[in-house]
């Protein structure tokens, strides 16, 4: 009778489990099958299913739950990301003739690459001084879900505020190398 028959829990008054312990990673159900042919033809066998696969499909939804967390982290740093460029594009964009008088009075273009990069880091540390402050926040509410992690661990904490500062450099390098790459004729004179 298949398991997926309507009939199968009712005609079935109990259900027996067996566990086979082997040594090694061997295929048991074909020889399984064999002896319960042999012994026992009339008794249903539904299916095998090595213990990984028990344990595997038990925390199925742990580690969707830990898939979906890390897809929107990772989409949360690509809008960190995208969102740091935009802004410090159109202030480049914005403060483009200031550039221009800038370069046109002597400043280097290192300065002004060191200008809009500090610009870029004040944004992303702020954004970490509010995000860090909701972490902990949040810490409260979300501490009866875990399992022998603590809420507010300190590395973690360093470590992410590390990952996030790096990427925001990285967004706000390119913004900030556009601006020291301003020609100041072209600069004045599109004005």
């Amino acid at each position: 009778m298949p398991a997926t028959s309507l009939y199968y829990q009712v005609l079935i008054k109990t259900v027996v489990f067996f566990e086979v312990k082997t040594h090694g990673n061997i295929a048991v159900a074909p020889a399984m099958r064999n002896v319960f042919r042999q012994t026992a033809p009339d008794y249903a066998l539904d299916n095998f299913l090595t213990m990984q696969q028990i344990v595997d499909a038990s925390n199925f939804n742990q580690r969707l739950g830990l898939y979906l967390t890390g897809a929107f982290a990772g989409m949360a740093v690509l809008m960190v990301i995208a969102g740091l460029y935009g802004v410090l594009a159109q202030l480049v964009s914005y403060r483009r003739r200031e550039i221009g008088i800038r370069l046109a009075l002597g400043s280097t273009r290192e300065r002004i690459l060191g200008m809009f990069l500090k610009q870029g880091l004040i944004l992303i540390v702020a954004g970490l001084v509010i995000g860090g402050v909701s972490a902990l926040w949040a810490a409260r509410l979300v501490k009866s879900f875990l399992y022998q992690v603590p809420a507010t661990d300190g590395w973690t904490y360093v470590a992410v505020a590390v990952l996030l500062i790096a990427v925001g450099a990285l967004a706000a390098i390119v913004p900030a190398r556009r601006a020291a790459a301003v020609e100041p004729i072209e600069a004045l004179r599109n004005e």
